[in-house]
């Protein structure tokens, strides 16, 4: 019985952290049926901006353009710079095959990013949380205050920025945990030297093995978590019986 809620408590969990990215994909497919592009991406930036998570691609060219672009991307990267000059101008940026840009991939024509905002609370400006990508293997135009104007398009790519503004606040709250054991190791380091690699290296291992045994992403994460932390209680130990 005890089993059985377990299981049944994951399975609601993991389910419950797919809704968000199912949403996301299916207003992704609601605006490329509008708009008639090949691909759909959005894009979640980290809080320096200067890292990309992608988080759903939807289109007919989909398993393309997954083996051509990486879940994480470095946007110091010239192949990235229009993604820059949308963040320097905080507005829509539309690419072709004849401007100076570089187009994102390879056998696309067209392209357009569209930048998602989220309302920040602490002093109610609009942060640049990500962007969408729309990309086309023909040339198309169109007016840029078309993708602003009509009501519909406009409407889909509000919700697309308050579901992204979800995954937004878990990839910070996911990097505050990340900073604070890193800071928790310099500490433990600090006390005996050969302690500034291990926690890495158990985390490394159990990563694998949790792969291995096919462990979710969410799983994954855990784990690894829980690998950096499982010396942190040496912190309130003397060093000199770590010497004996």
């Amino acid at each position: 019985m005890l089993e059985t809620l377990i299981h049944s408590k994951k399975e609601w969990l993991k389910n419950q952290s797919n809704t968000t990215k199912y949403m996301i994909g299916s207003k992704q497919k609601k605006l490329l049926s509008l708009l008639d592009y090949d691909v759909c991406i959005s894009f979640l930036f980290n809080s320096n901006k200067n890292m990309a998570l992608v988080e759903e691609i939807v289109g007919h060219k989909r398993e393309y353009c997954k083996k051509k672009i990486p879940n994480t991307i470095f946007l110091n990267r010239s192949q990235y710079s229009p993604i820059r000059e949308l963040m320097d101008k905080r507005s829509i940026i539309e690419n072709c095959s004849q401007a100076s840009l570089p187009l994102l991939l390879e056998g696309f024509r067209s392209e357009v990013y569209i930048p998602l905002f989220s309302c920040n609370d602490k002093n109610l400006s609009m942060e640049l949380i990500g962007c969408l990508y729309l990309g086309s293997s023909n040339y198309k135009e169109f007016p840029l205050n078309y993708f602003l104007d009509d009501k519909l398009i406009k409407e889909i790519i509000n919700d697309i920025s308050k579901l992204l503004s979800l995954r937004f606040v878990k990839w910070v709250q996911l990097t505050d945990a990340v900073n604070m054991v890193v800071f928790l190791l310099g500490i433990l380091e600090s006390k005996v030297s050969h302690f500034s690699t291990h926690g890495y290296n158990v985390a490394g291992w159990c990563r694998e093995i949790g792969m291995e045994v096919g462990l979710s992403k969410g799983e994954l994460k855990e784990l690894t978590l829980a690998a950096l932390l499982h010396d942190v209680g040496k912190l309130m130990v003397d060093p000199k019986i770590f010497l004996i």
